[in-house]
């Protein structure tokens, strides 16, 4: 909903400084101000109108301006107040500007979930500037995300009749005639439109009301049009991925064609690629982002991969991938959730644990890293320390579902149901159209509507995997075991390969046992079969073992072995019986000072027990690279030790990732078997 009305109003903020009105201010503070944000900068816009304001209190058009930067900061009560003084300082004779605060204030309202004082906001701006069909355009899109179909036609039908070469007032006119499920007087109404002007977004219009028409070939040619004009097109690769069976088998030999006439052209392979993948031809789409990698180069082929051969079940060939594009671009977010992904999928969530805490050190203003580290801790079953970032992620956007129902739940597993209610009612309430709704009904008890949800979803025409998951997850917390049973079956027959995540999900607490176990080993086994096979074919290496061989000293008794960090060398003590990698302050000093740590690297505190039993807290870092014997180990979690002589140790959280080790002590040897 905020999307669709942050485009329309978007459109009518860039008409602001040119719409021919009363004389408007011309000071070089608010001028500054308006060019900043017009160039999407609005952290200088932000200044130059604060300082504006203060040398001129009464200039509305300054507050106009403001609340769209506090609009997009989602500080929604702030920009609510600006709009107001807005509109007590503009000039009753600007009734454009006038009508643009009302406007901007229905749509706040609107997001706030009052339909009702967004359509009064919008009845402002039509009656302020009847003659603008922007404002009656804006109100018949409210009306047509309320259902209110009849009032939205009329408004549209006005908003045509004062521009009836107007596009867009035909395309909304198409939209409701598409959302009352009229397809043959959308496509009319579509092609109507596209006589106008073509473009390719209406012939993706055409193919969705050709598609529910269930006229497949010709939804197929419209796709091809929307990509002959542009490439990538959003609503053209839309409809590949609604895993609507017959458009992909009409488009597969079209999109062919096309990758035999021009084989360099990588987006008609990543068509290509969507579509195999779609069809569950995960070989295919393998080999075709293979032949796209060779072609270009670029790391985000690497997670492209990465991505494709999760889908397959193949975690060490996607981990590979992973890894890869992760060391090309070590700050990209997307790579690094990639990375944490994997690891958890493996059960290294010690490894998981790392990365997402480098997330939180690199973007500590993103929503998203904190979400992420906290789904690791929750999946280690820390809900204390999840709480913590769930927390600080919603207190940078209070309105993320998902984040607020893992905090209802993580307070739920640590026995507060007082606080977990408070939130599952709010999502009961606020989370509409969203999965977390669902759960916030089955949480509080309301079975019956949850029940009733639930299987609507199921019944329509597009299931994602990410929803049927869900479904399942809801009848097994209430008590539908048969029907969780034969959904997450359903799931895992459709491709679904996360088995770990099942088997540590506590949505299926009630599920697990013989049955689950017996469940989850057939598909593992047939996914392990299909990722060996193509292994085979293929050549690919990821996962083979092979025994690596480091000498070692003994001293004091203890074993030592030469290790470099983060090139660095350094001696360290060989310790199985150690939980972390440790390093005193006398190391972490000179690696700080000599270039070889960052600020980056250090990401927290951490408390941690001594050999003599007593706790300590030591500061927590992230060793880029582990080096000894050949093997390499990247981002590692360690813990600097505050105590000036503490030994140099490599733990579990080397160890593990490892693999199988074997002391040799007459020929002082380490025996590794890994498949690193």
């Amino acid at each position: 909903m905020k999307r669709t009305l942050s485009l329309l109003l978007l459109a009518v903020c860039a008409t602001l400084v040119c719409a021919k009105e009363p004389q408007r201010p011309t000071s070089y503070n608010y001028q500054r101000g308006v060019e900043a944000i017009e160039n999407g900068n609005d952290e200088e816009g932000e200044k130059y109108l604060i300082q504006e304001i203060e040398e001129n209190p009464k200039n509305g058009y300054a507050y106009a301006w403001l609340s769209t930067i506090e609009s997009r900061k989602d500080e929604l009560g702030n920009a609510i107040a600006a709009l107001h003084k807005a509109l007590n300082y503009l000039p009753k004779a600007d009734k454009y500007y006038r009508a643009w605060s009302y406007s901007a204030l229905a749509e706040i309202h609107l997001e706030l979930q009052d339909t009702t004082l967004a359509i009064d906001y919008l009845n402002k701006a039509v009656k302020t500037e009847p003659t603008n069909n922007e404002w009656m355009e804006t109100r018949g899109v409210i009306y047509m995300l309320n259902r209110q179909y009849d009032k939205a036609m009329a408004d549209f039908q006005e908003v045509i009749q004062m521009s009836p070469g107007m596009v867009q007032g035909h395309l909304l006119i198409a939209r409701l005639h598409f959302l009352q499920e009229r397809y043959q007087e959308a496509l009319d109404t579509y092609k109507y439109a596209n006589s106008l002007a073509e473009r390719s977004f209406i012939y993706s219009y055409m193919a969705k009301a050709e598609n529910k028409l269930q006229h497949y070939e010709e939804a197929a040619d419209y796709i091809m049009q929307a990509f002959q004009l542009e490439h990538f097109e959003d609503d053209a690769t839309d409809l590949i991925s609604k895993h609507n069976p017959e458009i992909l088998d009409e488009l597969l030999p079209r999109i062919k064609v096309q990758v035999t006439k021009s084989p360099n052209a990588i987006e008609w392979k990543y068509y290509l690629l969507a579509i195999y993948r779609e069809k569950g031809q995960f070989e295919n789409a393998i080999n075709v982002a293979k032949d796209m990698k060779a072609l270009d180069g670029d790391p985000y082929y690497d997670y492209i991969l990465s991505d494709l051969y999760q889908d397959f079940g193949d975690y060490e060939m996607a981990l590979q991938h992973a890894q890869s594009a992760y060391e090309a671009d070590t700050t990209e977010l997307d790579y690094l959730a990639d990375l944490i992904y994997i690891y958890s999928e493996l059960n290294r969530l010690d490894d998981a644990l790392t990365i997402a805490e480098k997330m939180v050190a690199q973007s500590p203003d993103q929503v998203g890293t904190y979400i992420t580290r906290a789904d690791v801790h929750f999946d280690m079953e820390q809900y204390d320390k999840a709480l913590e970032d769930y927390d600080t992620s919603i207190a940078l956007k209070s309105s993320n579902h998902y984040a607020r129902f893992k905090r209802a739940y993580s307070h739920l597993l640590l026995g507060d149901t007082s606080k977990a209610h408070k939130d599952f009612e709010r999502l009961a309430q606020n989370a509409n159209g969203h999965i977390e709704q669902l759960f916030a009904m089955v949480h509080l008890g309301q079975t019956e509507q949850a029940r009733a949800k639930a299987d609507s979803i199921l019944l329509s025409d597009t299931v994602y995997h990410s929803e049927r998951y869900n479904i399942a997850c809801c009848y097994a917390l209430m008590g539908e075991t048969e029907l969780a049973f034969a959904t997450l079956e359903d799931e895992l027959r459709d491709g679904y390969t996360r088995f770990n995540h099942i088997r540590r999900d506590p949505d299926f607490l009630s599920l697990r046992g013989e049955r689950l176990d017996s469940l989850l080993a057939t598909y593992e086994n047939k996914v392990d079969e299909r990722t060996r096979a193509y292994r085979q074919e293929q050549g690919d290496t990821a996962g083979e073992e092979r025994i690596v061989e480091i000498p070692f000293t003994k001293a004091g008794g203890v074993t030592k072995v030469d290790c470099t960090i983060n090139q660095l060398p350094l001696n360290f003590i060989f310790d199985t019986g150690a939980s972390d990698v440790t390093i005193s302050q006398v190391e972490a000093n000179f690696m700080y000072k000599n270039g070889y740590l960052d600020a980056r690297d250090i990401v927290g505190k951490k408390a941690y027990q001594v050999a003599t039993g007593a706790i300590a807290v030591g500061t927590t870092i992230i060793l880029k690279e582990i080096e000894f014997g050949g093997l390499i180990l990247r981002d590692v979690r360690a813990s600097v030790v505050e105590t000036q002589n503490a030994p140099l140790l490599l733990g579990q959280t080397v160890l593990q990732r490892l693999g199988k080790i074997e002391i040799d002590n007459a020929q002082r040897l380490l025996k590794i078997t890994t498949n690193q």
